[in-house]
């Protein structure tokens, strides 16, 4: 007899038909509240992808319940426009987890990966209390901004990528998911209209856009200062914080890495000095190599020791049970 009790209840009323129904596989909301993951039924190599707005009861902007499914929410919206943007795509590059296509109630994508870097980075004794080494840094960096630089050869911008949207690979590595808020050119995937960006002093969305994110989020990894690098030094409320903001970007005014740290390479994609990702890319490589590194053509640096981060395949995640 099926096992009823009242947490598998619980667990099989937050996730669709087409998610496992095991309630041992565990759910990953993400921060951005936007989008639900859990292993897939159809498939035990695919992880579903559907909408938030699956488990909660629709509301107006007066914070009214309102009539209608989860096919009637703006989440549902966002996960149809990634999808299409994977499908986009027409291909994959290996530091993206691969689309697997659509579902009834969402999408799919590979269920290589051990879990969101999230997870390790705010959960892991590890990460908490101490500095990531210069070695892990310099490979994330690579497999972040190859994965970029690959969706803006196909004129799609990322426009949300940090930490929330990497996941863990087996091997260590990382790989970029998302793509719910991408833009194609530089139109917005909600209104269709052409789209500014106050990272670029309200010029049009760009690559632009990911080489400032990217830039922000290795600051964070090396500093632990997190995204909003550019604030560092500076105490004040929201508007003054946002006020700041803009007039340092402007001013082009940022904080200062060492070059073993990758400091050039983050200040020219903070600057906006470089005319393609791939510049960016080239750039970051010439650094690895002569940091007694070779860059690989998947992404990844060849032959990395991953030795000294065996830790990460046992820290306490939602979705795979590795050995030790």
């Amino acid at each position: 007899m099926a096992n009823t009790n009242a947490a598998d209840l619980f667990y099989r009323s937050q996730v669709p038909p087409t998610a496992s129904q095991n309630p041992g596989s565990k759910i990953f909301t993400s921060v951005f509240d936007k989008y639900m993951v859990a292993p897939s039924s159809k498939d035990d190599s695919s992880y579903l992808v559907f909408p938030v707005s699956y488990t909660t009861t629709l509301r107006d902007d007066e914070g009214e319940e309102i009539d209608g499914g989860f096919k009637d929410s703006e989440d549902w919206d966002g996960i149809q426009w990634a999808a299409g943007v994977y499908e986009h795509l027409r291909g994959n590059h290996p530091k993206l987890l691969e689309f697997k296509g659509r579902d009834p109630y969402g999408y799919l994508l590979s269920k290589s990966s051990i879990g969101p870097l999230t997870f390790a980075l705010h959960s892991h004794p590890t990460f908490t209390n101490n500095a990531l080494s210069p070695a892990l840094i310099y490979r994330w960096a690579f497999n972040t901004l190859s994965a970029l630089q690959y969706l803006h050869s196909r004129d799609v911008v990322h426009y949300e990528f940090c930490s929330e949207t990497l996941w863990l690979e087996p091997d260590l590595s990382l790989s970029l998911l998302g793509l719910w808020g991408a833009h194609i050119g530089h139109y917005c995937p909600t209104t269709g209209n052409q789209m500014t960006d106050i990272r670029l002093e309200e010029r049009f969305v760009s690559f632009q856009t990911d080489l400032f994110d990217w830039a922000s989020w290795v600051y964070g990894l090396v500093t632990g200062k997190g995204a909003l690098a550019v604030l560092e030094g500076f105490e004040g409320g929201p508007n003054e914080m946002e006020e700041e903001r803009r007039r340092r970007v402007a001013a082009k005014e940022f904080p200062v890495l060492g070059e073993e740290m990758l400091g050039a390479v983050v200040g020219k994609c903070w600057r906006g000095e470089y005319a393609s990702s791939m510049e960016a890319v080239d750039e970051l490589k010439v650094f690895l190599e002569q940091m007694g590194f070779e860059c690989g053509g998947n992404g990844d640096l060849v032959d990395f020791d991953n030795t000294p981060y065996k830790y990460l395949k046992v820290f306490d995640n939602p979705y795979l049970t590795l050995d030790a």
